[in-house]
């Protein structure tokens, strides 16, 4: 069952994949968790990036060793995790935005992966496995990071003891 916070997360992303849809135009996803940890970086490179890929991430960890060179500053990713900082274009809004992935919410951590095809637990989520997969590229070095924070249980406080399932009257 997800959490309140993962069910937050989620909803806060896909209204801005709506607007980017909505607006025609690339857009670039931040949580409001980050700090810069590249003092410079050139915003006209990442948009030329999405012109030949739907999303480019600016902060991931990776989760394995799959990644692939691609050039001095980008990588293709393998498996990443956080949704904290990246850029989509509306390419990339549409296949995020279908109605497989709003009927069956999983957290915006996993759903990313599942869409670029990367993600280990893709048998777990078989209703996602037919979906047009997003085209991504990584910086190599995050552009942005997370700032440090523990909880009882993880580094996120959308981690927490209450699971969405023991919500009452939800709407």
């Amino acid at each position: 069952p997800l959490t309140p916070g993962e069910v937050g997360c989620m909803i806060s992303h896909t209204i801005a994949w709506t607007q980017i849809l909505k607006t025609g135009e690339p857009g670039v996803i931040l949580e409001d968790d980050l700090y810069h940890a590249k003092p410079t970086y050139n915003i006209s490179q990442i948009q030329e990036r999405l012109d030949e890929f739907d999303l480019v991430y600016l902060s991931k960890y990776n989760m394995d060793d799959n990644a692939i060179g691609f050039d001095d500053l980008f990588e293709i990713p393998g498996y990443c995790y956080w949704t904290a900082g990246y850029a989509l274009s509306p390419a990339g809004a549409r296949k995020l935005l279908n109605a497989v992935a709003l009927q069956n919410l999983i957290p915006a951590d996993e759903y990313l992966p599942m869409m670029l095809g990367t993600s280990p637990l893709a048998d777990k989520y078989p209703q996602f496995k037919d979906l047009p997969k997003l085209k991504g590229l990584a910086y190599k070095e995050n552009i942005f990071q997370p700032y440090a924070r523990e909880t009882s249980i993880g580094k996120t406080d959308t981690e927490n003891n209450v699971r969405f399932k023991d919500w009452k009257e939800f709407k």
